[in-house]
This record gives structure tokens, sequence and C-alpha cells, in this order.
């Protein structure tokens, strides 16, 4: 329980009851409630007294300070929300009691008044500073209590309102209207008492005291508020930027526009906002300086007095998120729930339906589904229409220019826009984007308003009230001199007025004449506001210096404020020290001396959290130009300055980084499991901006990469801790743009050590882009361990290869011409293009989605969705602006490439889109269908210009002719018809081909066409008469030589011939090329790899009809088995490790000596039919094979013989086991049957019937009494061996059973499906006991009853001893000294647990594992070993 006081600063006067001197926070509360903590803060009244409101926010933040350590409260609240740090604090309180807070100001007073009357009434005598600084920050207070308002729907709050006057006052202190904040579940309580008594109680009886520790006790009993609203922290997933609102701590320096000023601006903005105009939109545009964020807080404040569902956004360059508009939507929503229920209801349905909409989704989809269609569905139920007013200030500091233009595109393509109740009022400079976007808007749209044309003479009026508000009535003279001198602009007016009262030890007065008698010394438009800021500088070097102290001053100003002017982001005291330290600034308090005189030009914050910045762009312009600082001691080299900043940025990270900074337990661990508190932690703020920023300082700072020079240490000791940290706080796009532009640096010449490093570095990073991004420490892992032997980064950083890793994969030497492989969609990808200026990639996929790839720096810019099918067409603009897209929906779309936003949707085709193509000069597209048309689009509206009917066949191609006028279309029919493309009407009608033309192709003067066709010929066309030209026979791809004098022909064959387009004759033949030797059809299913019983041999067979025996321990191949004439299917070890029986597809089974590689035997070869399975009986005498010929057949392993051919199935055979004494032969076959054999005369013993799909594995109980079969139809069978009766048939698998396996002890049986579970069954009642998930695509199965325990994939889960039918789940599980690979492919999991990523070119096409090692087949034909320490967790 934190009790807070304010004003009067003193504990007991505050809770003290005079008369009695019952103090019932301490004699009272803690006996009705034991078991609390009960503490008090209090701010300091001398605090209040200050200027500015950031000494109550220093003091909301002391507060919080003071609850880490010991517990939690209220006004700090809002400063919690705004800080991450204290989050939990806001999650912990439970409520917030109000004795007479004054929340808004009354009827007969402002709210600077009430808070006077409270002055006068707690300190008796407050100075004329301390009414000016109430009167000052009235409106501040006004907005930061407006803000607490919206987020109070977590906590109960009871308030309490005076009913008696005090006795020097005729009316109340704090009048009821003030004292309630009029949230839904607030509790209003009247207490008979004036200001000062009503939180004073004389004895624990008194009513008013009853009723405050009831309801404390209330609240620690019901923590949830009486009333709330379902699935609110659903909210919390909308990205928010808490300084972005009007009223928070980062907009205090912006203070409304004073009375009387601005009159006729305000009036008009106004009566804009309240009228049922259809201009929704007000832009006010100015030059810098002019005003614009004032009048921004004043029509903010404004706003909110007519209407509660208010937000806004303040932009701010070079000042993190407020920097950009990623997270405008999410913070407007934000703010708009919390003022309109019926909205946030609307909001949170959303969010719960769709959770990655306020973090992940583009700015276009957030604002349809956050703001539009909300708010659609909200005004049509209401009787009246609600006003909804947004004010985005300063939109020309949103760094992101494609933003920036998306966001007023938006608001342009609103549909009936003032039916939504919006008003959005937006302020910015008049540069060319935002004008741009203006004028792309219809002028009814949208109202403007140019700040600086308003008249002079007005503005001279106001700046003229500003500054005798200010300065307290100057005389007129320095009056007129100063409006003189501001020449229009309100910033020279508030820097002159900030210099002028800004030191309590210098003279006012005699800085008011020091600017009044500045003389400018150039002859520039800012030359006012120059002299102005040499003025306030020079203060800063008064005083008596020797020539050596002055120099020292000067460096370490141009040092410590160069600094801040061209830094990439801003800063606070403590983390621009540990930026800036060195031999010229040792000390923090020097830092902090050296900004405490320029507060007239530097924003700097008394809360040691807050960044130093500055206050106008105009001082940082000034510094950095020699045009308009003409005093040398203040100019700021920018490249030297940039230059330091690039050594400190280097030295700092050089002293902070190291591997796994943030402690994370395991090298798997994803960049999504992570706390962002501990990377907050173990990364400071200006760590955090040295990892991003240091390459763009030493560039501009023109940095030389030498060799054994300072950037090339750094990289050698520090690389992967810098990605790492760039991993941790997502900026591994930027370290890709970072080490590019590292690498244009880089001299080969005079540094080639440097340069060589620096182009690794690159490869490096681009080939382990996307484990680098999703688990920072494979770095370290996968990133070493798979990079190239000769790789420089792997020879820098070999001793920190991981050692848990006994024996590794084999490397490639050097680094392939595969730069980067780009992963994120989620099926095949069908199509991949580039734009035409080379900047993007777009790919188009069967999960029906396209992506926008960065081809700098591999990131995906845009997921483009909305198909329903597959994408087979991606095209991009001439002008490399949009992209369209077509889909087997039937579908063409056309999207922004800057920003993915949807720009149109072609609609009216009825069957798959084959081709879609942009016309030359991009304003239309044209597409080809299998409903047998092709559509002509308006690129810009989206309609359809011309629906081009003529085709019998699938339209195949569609192409523009190099002018735009003519279409070409290749259709299925065996013709191109060539329409025009201004009429839609068909010119010419191209026949002859016989078979479907698949290429079109015009000459580069537009006067012939190419058509190739599946006939296997090539006609060259006149596209003027129609006539066909030439006839080329036997090609299917040609290209163009420039000229259009040459045609270069591919074949099926591997032939390429050349030819002359003036006279059909082939100029040249070339050939080299192989033809394609396999088919479709040659494609077979590799089966597992198989180890030898001890171990020390893996069989991998191939369809390369080879089998390959390697060694385990040395990864070296032991035997190359040649011999089968086609694919080996199957593969299995004698029982004693000597022997390995091969089946194969050419019909034969091989036995093999494992040690020699030899062949003993062919058993068979008359056969036609594939050989499925082949096993060895227990005793390694003899091999059973069974066929596609729906046979068994049992061979003497000694003599190759066959002992017995048994017949009897009618479908093929697919599993064959022989019983554990082996006596008896059990096959399951297609034909939905198992077989029992006597193995010692060939007979069939019993037939086994029950499934009604083929059956896909068979085993024996380990007591040879039971046989149990998986089938297709998803049960498995338990049958008698002896009687061959079925005992049960087992249900539950939604997919095909395999592989079904017998605890040691034979009483239980587990079975396996693809579909991810494995189920565990008591063979006495046929009951199911338990389900185990598993993530890979087929499970391996091993019971270890010692520790009961089943192993699923290397995770162990614990056998349970009563019956269960819901999964085991991860918690009950422990580990087994086993490796597995992931579902997804990418992964190696130890004990369930991701260890080791896998390269694209390392994912398999099988594999298998034993104990701690792993074996991965590739589909290219390369067998990987991996093998873990024993001891790895």
């Amino acid at each position: 329980i934190v009790a807070v006081h304010g004003l009067g600063g003193d504990l007991i006067p505050t809770w003290t009851h005079p008369k009695s001197n019952a103090f019932w926070l301490k004699d009272f509360l803690p006996q009705q409630i034991p078991d609390a903590r009960i503490m008090t803060f209090g701010y300091n009244a001398s605090a209040t007294f200050g200027e500015s409101m950031s000494d109550v926010i220093d003091h909301a933040k002391s507060l919080l300070s003071s609850l880490v350590d010991k517990r939690e409260e209220s006004e700090a609240l809002l400063q919690a929300r705004l800080e991450p740090q204290y989050q939990f604090i806001c999650d912990a309180t439970l409520g917030i009691i109000f004795f007479g807070t004054p929340h808004r100001g009354s009827e007969k007073a402002l709210y600077g008044t009430v808070l006077e009357n409270i002055a006068q009434t707690m300190t008796h005598q407050p100075n004329s500073r301390l009414l000016k600084a109430l009167q000052t920050n009235s409106d501040v207070l006004l907005r930061l209590t407006s803000d607490f308002r919206h987020q109070l729907s977590q906590y109960h709050i009871v308030s309490f309102y005076e009913q008696q006057p005090m006795r020097i006052f005729s009316d109340l202190i704090v009048e009821k209207h003030s004292a309630l904040l009029e949230v839904e579940h607030e509790e209003q309580i009247p207490v008979d008492a004036n200001h000062s008594m009503m939180c004073k109680f004389e004895t624990n009886g008194n009513e008013t005291y009853e009723k405050v520790y009831k309801r404390i006790r209330r609240m620690s009993r019901d923590p949830e508020p009486t009333k709330t609203f379902p699935d609110e922290r659903l909210l919390e997933k909308l990205a928010y930027v808490g300084d972005a609102s009007f009223s928070s701590y980062e907009n205090q320096r912006h203070r409304p526009c004073l009375e009387n000023t601005r009159v006729d601006v305000l009036q008009q903005i106004m009566q804009w906002a309240k009228s049922t105009s259809p201009q929704c939109i007000f832009w006010l545009k100015g030059m810098a300086g002019t005003g614009k964020s004032t009048v921004a807080i004043t029509v903010a404040s404004q706003m909110r007095q007519i209407t509660k569902n208010f937000a806004s956004y303040f932009f701010k360059r070079g000042v993190g998120d407020l920097a950009h508009a990623r997270k405008l939507i999410p913070t407007i929503v934000r703010q708009l729930s919390h003022s309109s229920s019926s909205y946030r209801r609307l909001v949170l349905a959303t969010v719960k339906e769709e959770p990655d909409l306020g973090q992940s989704a583009n700015l276009r989809e957030q604002y349809e589904k956050l703001v539009v269609e909300p708010l659609a569905k909200l005004q049509s139920s209401m009787s009246t229409q609600r006003l909804f007013v947004i004010v985005i200030d300063a939109l020309d500091e949103c760094d992101e220019e494609k933003d920036l233009r998306l966001l007023l595109r938006l608001l342009a393509k609103t549909k009936n826009m003032s039916n939504l109740g919006i008003r959005v009022f937006v302020t910015s400079r008049p540069e060319w984007p935002i004008r741009l976007g203006f004028q792309e808007m219809p002028s009814i749209l949208y109202q403007d308003l140019i700040l600086h044309d308003v008249p002079r003479s007005v503005v001279d009026a106001d700046i003229k009230i500003f500054l005798s508000y200010e300065l307290e009535d100057p005389e007129d003279r320095y009056l007129s001199a100063l409006i003189a001198k501001a020449q229009g602009l309100f910033i020279f007016a508030a820097t002159a007025c900030r210099y002028i009262g800004g030191s309590p030890q210098a003279d006012p007065q005699q800085r008011l004449e020091q600017i009044c008698s500045s003389i400018p010394t150039n002859h520039l438009m800012t030359e006012d506001l120059d002299q102005m800021y040499t003025t306030v500088l020079q203060n800063y070097f008064k005083g008596r210096y020797t020539e050596e102290e002055r120099q020292r001053i000067n460096l370490r100003f141009r040092h410590i404020v160069g600094s801040i002017v061209v830094l990439l982001n801003t800063l606070s005291i403590p983390e621009l020290f540990k930026l800036l330290c060195d031999a010229q600034l040792q000390a923090q308090y020097q830092l902090e001396s050296t900004l405490e005189s320029l507060h007239a030009v530097l924003d700097v914050p008394k809360s040691i959290d807050c960044s130093v910045q500055v206050l106008h762009l105009s001082f940082r312009d000034f510094l950095l130009d020699q045009n308009r600082c003409l005093d040398r001691q203040f100019w700021v080299d920018e490249q030297q300055t940039h230059h330091k900043l690039a050594l400190g940025c280097i030295r700092l990270l050089s002293s902070s980084l190291k591997q796994n900074i943030c402690r994370l337990p395991s090298p798997g661990t994803l960049k999504s499991e992570i706390a962002q508190s501990d990377v907050d932690t173990a990364l400071s703020p200006a760590v955090q901006y040295a990892c991003r920023y240091w390459v763009d300082h030493a560039q501009k700072g023109k940095v030389e990469l030498l060799d054994h020079g300072c950037v090339h240490e750094f990289i050698q000791r520090h690389f992967l801790h810098w990605l790492e940290a760039m991993s941790l706080i997502d900026k591994i796009s930027e370290a890709v743009i970072a080490i590019t532009n590292l690498t244009a640096m880089a001299n080969l010449q005079k540094s080639p050590i440097m340069h060589d490093l620096i182009h690794d570095c690159r490869r490096f990073l681009l080939a382990f882009r996307h484990a680098i991004t999703d688990a920072p420490e494979q770095l370290y892992a996968s990133a070493l361990i798979f990079s190239p032997l000769q790789s420089t980064v792997r020879k820098v950083f070999k001793d920190i290869i991981p050692q848990w890793i006994k024996y590794r994969p084999l490397h490639r030497e050097k680094w392939s011409s595969s730069l980067q492989t780009l992963e994120g969609h989620s099926s095949q990808v069908d199509i991949v293009v580039f734009s035409p200026d080379g900047q993007l990639l777009a790919s188009g996929s069967q999960d029906c989605t396209v992506r926008l790839w960065n081809m700098q720096t591999g990131e995906c810019c845009s997921l483009l969705k909305g198909y329903s099918s597959d994408v087979n067409i991606v095209v991009f603009s001439p002008d490399c602006q949009l992209v369209a897209s077509a889909s087997c929906d039937c579908t063409v779309r056309l999207w922004d490439a800057q920003n993915g936003e949807c720009r149109s949707l072609f609609e009216g085709h009825s069957d798959w889109v084959n081709s879609v193509v942009f016309s030359p000069d991009g304003q239309l597209v044209a597409s080809g269908s299998q409903d047998c048309t092709v559509r002509l689009w308006d690129a810009q509206t989206g309609k359809c210009r011309s629906l081009l009917e003529g085709h019998s066949g699938y339209v195949q191609i569609v192409v523009f002719s190099p002018d735009g006028q003519l279409v070409a279309s290749g259709s299925w029919d065996g013709t191109v018809r060539l329409w025009d493309a201004q009429t839609g009407k068909c010119r010419s009608l191209f026949e002859g081909h016989f078979k479907w033309v698949y290429s079109v192709v015009f000459l580069p003067d537009g006067q012939l066409v190419a058509l190739g066709s599946y006939d296997g010929t090539e006609r060259l066309w006149d596209a003027q008469t129609g006539k066909c030209r030439s006839l080329l026979t036997g090609y299917h791809n040609h290209v163009f030589w420039p000229d259009g004098q040459l045609v270069a022909s591919a074949s099926i064959d591997g032939t390429v011939q050349l030819w002359d387009m003036q006279t059909s004759e082939c100029r040249s033949f070339f050939t080299g090329h192989s033809q394609r030797s396999r088919r479709i059809s040659d494609v077979v299913f590799l089966p597992d790899v198989v180890f030898s019983p001890d171990g020390q041999l893996v069989a991998l067979p191939s369809s390369d009809r080879t089998v390959r025996l390697w060694n385990t321990q040395t990864g070296k191949c032991h035997s190359l088995l040649e011999g089968h004439s086609d694919s080996v299917g199957t593969i299995v070890f004698s029982p004693d490790g000597q022997l390995v029986a091969s089946g194969s597809h050419d019909g034969t089974v091989r036995l093999w000596n494992a040690q020699t590689g030899k062949c003993c035997f062919l058993l068979g070869g008359n056969f036609d039919k594939p050989v499925n399975s082949v096993v060895f009986s227990p005793d390694g005498q003899l091999v059973a094979s069974g066929s596609r010929d729906c046979r068994v057949r049992l061979w003497n392993v000694q003599t190759g013989r066959c002992r017995s051919l048994l017949k009897g199935h009618s479908d093929s055979v697919h599993a064959v086991v022989f019983s554990p004494d082996g006596q008896l032969v059990a096959s399951g076959s297609y034909d939905c049957t198992v077989r029992l054999w006597n193995a010692q005369t060939g007979k069939c013993h019993s037939l086994l019937e029950g499934h009604f799909d083929s059956v896909c594995t068979v085993v024996f109980s380990p007591d040879g009494q039971l046989v149990a079969s998986g089938s297709g139809d998803g049960m498995v069978g338990l049958w008698d061996a002896q009687t061959g009766k079925c005992r049960f048939l087992l249900q539950g698998h939604l997919n095909p059973v395999n592989p079904v396996v017998f605890s040691p002890d034979g009483q239980l049986v587990a079975s396996g499906s693809a579909g991810g579970t494995v189920r565990l069954w008591d063979i006495q009642t046929g009951e199911l006991f338990s389900i185990f998930p598993f993530s890979s695509k087929y499970p391996q199965i091993e019971f270890h009853i010692e520790l009961g325990l089943i192993s699923v994939n290397g995770v162990a889960f614990r056998i349970p001893s009563e019956k269960m039918t819901k999964a085991v789940v991860d918690d009950s599980s422990c580990p087994i000294s086993n490796l597995s690979i992931h579902r997804s492919g990418d992964w190696i999991l130890k004990s369930s647990k991701r260890v080791l990523w896998l390269p694209p070119e390392y994912r398999l096409s099988c594999d298998c594992s034993y104990r701690n090692n792993i074996v991965l087949g590739l589909k290219t034909g390369y067998v990987h070993f991996i093998s873990c320490e024993e001891g790895l967790n």
C-alpha cells in the first residue's frame, strides 16, 4: 500500500488528524490488514515549483525506482506505461484511491487556478514563481491526466470528493466535476469534509475511514476491477509508442499557443473539425521554425475538449520509433481504444482473430482492419455519428519515404471517409514527397493552410505576445528589435527567450541587450537566426580562461555538441558519455557541465533516462554549415566528427561485446524465446547504438580500412559478437547493408588482407543470415561448422568452433556460387523474377503468396497475400513501381512494389491465368487465361479495357510489341493472334503449328514475331503482313541478338543452333550439353539408412543402383556395393553384422560381405518384379524376401539357393519378418492380409484377415505368441500366432500405421503414423494407454522398460502406470542420448531441443540416428555424419 502526498511535501500533516494525532497509515491500517506492507512517498514541493513538467516526470520515475525495490503505485503508472522496465508495476497494481485529486479544471477557474488554490491552502505563502509554473503547466497537467484516464480499465478506481469549502474560500478547492475521472468502473464517494481534512481520520470508526479500509481490503481479495472488457490484454499485442502522444514527456518542450496568438489559424482549424465538410483531412504546412508543432499541440488539446475519441502521433527524426511509421497505426488504435469502449470491443475481436496484425502486418493491412473496418461497423450501429480525431505532427520527419507515401495514399483511397467520422489533422514542411501525396488526393478530401503565408503582420503580433509573456513585458525598443530579427520565425523567439532567462548566474537584461544589438555578418535569409545562435554560443566561452584552457573547452564543445548534432539517433547523458568518453572527456560531470549552458539550443532533460537532443533542426544546420557558422571555434567539421564517433563506437563495442552475451541456455534458443528485458540488460542503449551505426560513421568519416588497423582488429576479434548483438536487437538486415558498405570501402591494393576478410565476412553473413536471424547462438555452431574450410572467418574463429560436435559433416573447400538462400515460403516456389533495376526479387509459391525480397540484404520486404490458390505468374512493371501476379484462382492482382499494398484486383477470367505482362510504358496489363481469352487492364484504375476473344484453346503466353501498340497471344490451339492494344481488334492470325505454342517473341524492331511450338518447329512471322518468313525445325527455345539479325535456338537433344534471320540459314551448331537422362517415371522413393548391429557401419541404398557402407567413426566410405541393375529399395544387416542383404527394383536380392564389400550370392535373377522387403532369420541362416510378384521366398545363406517359394498372396508383399525362434515367417501384403508360414516346410500356417487396406508392417512379440500388423486403414491388428485368431483391431490413427513395436516384456505395443502421434496399447485389454507427439515425418520408437520410458525420435516419455487418453507433454519427458531431425527438416534436435541448424544444402532425403550419431543422406548423393558429445544436454 503506497500513500502518495503531493504539494505539501510533508508526510505527517498530510495523513495525521490534528486533534487525535492519529496517523491512520501507521495506527489503524496495519492492525486491520496485517499482511500488507505500507510505504509513503512525497513529491518535493520545490520540484513542483519548477518551471517545467520534467520535474514532475522525474519524481514519478523516482517513485517507480523506489517501488522496484519495494513494491508498486499510481500517477507514476502513466510513466510506467511508457517505460518498459516498469511494466511489471502496472501489472502488479490492483487499484488507486484518489482524495480530492484535481483531474481537470472547474467551470469557474482554469486548471492552474485550481492548483493555485491548493498551493495557497497547503503552503500558505506560495511564491510568484510557483503560481506562474502552475499556470504555465496547467495544460500539460491536463493532458497528462487525460492520457492517464485512458489506461485505467484494468484497475479498481475509487474517487473521494470534498463537500465542504475551506475557511479562506467560499467555494470548494476541488469541485466534484474536477475530482472525478469519469471512467466506467470508477466508484465515486462524497466526503463531508474540506480539502485539507478529507484524508485525516480521528478514529478507526470514522465513516470515511471505514470506506477507505473496506475498499483496500476488497482490492486485495478481488484483484480484478468490477468492470473489465474481455481479452483486454490483447491490446498489448498492438505495437505502441508511448512517446508519440502529444502529452508525452517527449513532447513536453512543445508548449501550446499562448492566449490570443494564432487566433485566425486555430479558428480556421477548429471550424473545419466541427464541420460536416467532406474534407476530412487538414494539412497545415509551413517552413522550418514557423511554429507548426506548437499549433499541433494546441489543436490536440482543443480537439480533446470537443471529443474524447482522440489520438495523436508526433514524429521526431532520429528518435527511435518516432522516426518511423511502422507503429503509427497500432499506436493510434491503442489510444482510440482507451477512449471508446465500443471501438475497443471491435478492435479486440479483430486482434483476437488475427494476433499478428499489431506487430508484423503491413501499414495497409493495419489501417484497413484496425481503423477503417471497426469504425465503419461502429458508425453504422449508431443513431448519430461519433467524431474521431487524429493529429499527426511533423510528418516530414518520418524517415521512411515509402511509408509516408503509403499513409497518404491510404487516406486518399479510403472510401466514404466522412462516413467513418474521421478528422485527420496533419502538419509538415512542404517537402516534395508530401506535396506529391496531397496532389494525388482529390481536393474534396483535404483542406490545407500554408503557415508561412500567414500575413507577416499577424505573425509579428503573435510573436510580440509570446515575447511579452516570456520576458515579462520588456521595453518596446527591445521588443521591436527582437520581432524584427525573428523575421516571422517562432524558433528565433523561442530560442532567444530560453537564452535570456536560461541561466540563474547570467544577467537577463545584459543578454537581452546583447541579442538586440548583435549585427548579422552574412547576407543569408537566416542571418538574424544565425547571429542569435552565435550569441548563445559565445556566452558559453565567457569567463577568464588561459589560451590552453580555452582550446581545451573548445575541443570538448565540438566533441560533445558536434557529436550530438550528427548522431543518427538520440542518447541520454549516461549513454552519451559511454560513447564519447576519451582523453578529452574523462568524466560524466564534464559532459553535464558542457550541456548546462546550452539549454537555449539543446533539450537537456533532468531525468538521466531521457535523451539529449537538438531543440530545432535549424541549429544543427547552422553548426555544420561554414557559410552560416562564421565563428570557427563553433563550426563542427561533420566528417571529422563522424570519424571520431566511428572510433568511439568501435572502442565501446570492443569492451562490451562477448559470446552469448544474454547467457542463453542452449545454442538452439530462438530469438523469439528471448525476453526483450534480457536483451536490454545485456546491451545498453549506447552499445545498441554503436552496433547499428559504427559503419555509417566510418563511411561518413572516411575511416580507412587498413591491414592491422582498428577496424581490422575489431572484425578479427568481435565480428561474430557484433552479429550476435545485431540479431538480438533484430537488425540483421542493417548488418548486411553495413558489411556491404564496408566491402565498398575496402581497397584491394592498399589493404589486401582487410579486403579479403571483409569480402569473406559478407559471404559468411549472407550464407547464414536466416539462422543468425532466428537463433543468434548458431553463429558459433552451424555457421562456423558448415562454412567452407578456406573461409577466412572460419580460420579466424576456428578456436571457438563447438567442441561438443565430435564428428562434423564434410565441408566444401570454398564458397559456392550461391550467395544466399531466401527462406520464407511454406510450399514449393514456382516462379522467381528480378525487378528491372535489380533491387528486388519477387517469388510466387504454391503457398498462395508472393514475397518481395531485398536483393542487398536478403530480407523479405513484403508478403503479398490474398490469393486462394497457387501463384504461377509474377512480373514487375518497367519502372519497378508495380508487381503483377496471377494465380490459379483466376485472378490477377496489382501490388505496390515499395510497400506491398494491393493496388488493384483484376477479376473476370473464369479459369487459370497463365501469363501476365506489362506494356512498355506500364499503363496496361495483359493477361492470358485457360478460359481461352486475353484481357487488357488499365494499370491505374484496375478496369478491364478490352476482352480479346478468338482462341479455341488455353492462352499460354501474352507479349507486347516494343512500341506497346500490339499484343501477341500464343495458345494451345496452335495459333498466335496479333491484337491492336488500343482497339482490342485482331490484326493477324498466325497458323501452321499442330501443337500448342509455348513461346512468342517480338524482334527488337517489332517487325517480326518468332513463335515456338511443341511440334518441334519455330516460325518467323511478319507482324505487318501476317505472312510466315522462316521455318526452323527441331528447337524448343530461342533468344534474339540485340540487333535482331541472329537468333539462337536450343533443343532437348542438348544442341544449340545460331540462325541468320535474313537467309534463315544455320550459321553455327553448338554441342556439348548432355541430354536429360532421367524421366519423372524414373524417380523412386529411397528407404532409410540402416546401422549395423554394433553401430560401426551404416548402409545407405541409392537410386544410382548402388549401396554404400560407411564407417561411423571416421565418416569414410567403407565399401561400394555395385551389381544391381536398378535402384535399391531395401537393405538389412545379418544378426552378426557380417553380411548385408539388399533387395532391388531389378527383382533380385544380393548378399554382400560387410567387411570386404564383395557380393557373396545373387539370389534370383529371373524375376521382373521389384523386391520390397528383405529380412534375416534370428540365427542368420535364412533370408526371406517379399516381392511385388505376390510371393515370399526363403533363401539359404550358405548356398544362395531358394529353400521355399511361399505363394498365396494376391498382391504385392510389402513386409516380411521371422518369429523370434525362427520357426514362423509372417508376411503382409497389399491384398490386406497377413499370412503366417512354416519356415521349415513353406506351408501357410494361418491366414489373418480383418484389415480393409494394405498391410504396411508386421512384427512378432518377443515371446513369439502374438503378431501385430499395421495397415493403411489406420488400424493395428493383434493376432494369436498359434491359432491365427484376431485378438484386437486397435483403432485411432488417422493415417497409415508404420511402425509397430512391442515392448521387451511383450505387455505393451506402440504404433506410429504419419499423423504425428505414437499410441501406446495394452495387449491384454486392447485399451489405449497414452498418446505421444513427435516432430518428424515418421517416428523411431524404442522402449526402455527398465527406466519406465518410451522414446520417440530421441524424446523420452514416461510410461504411465494408469490408463490415460491425453498426450504426455514435454514437462514429463526426460532426455535420451539420441539425435533426430525436426519436422521442418532444418534443425537437428537433441532430446527434442534444437541444437544445430541445417543449411538448405544439408537438408536430407533420409536420415538415421544411433545413440549420439546421426547420418544425413542428401538428394545430391552426399552422406554426412554428425556426432555429439554424450553429455550434451
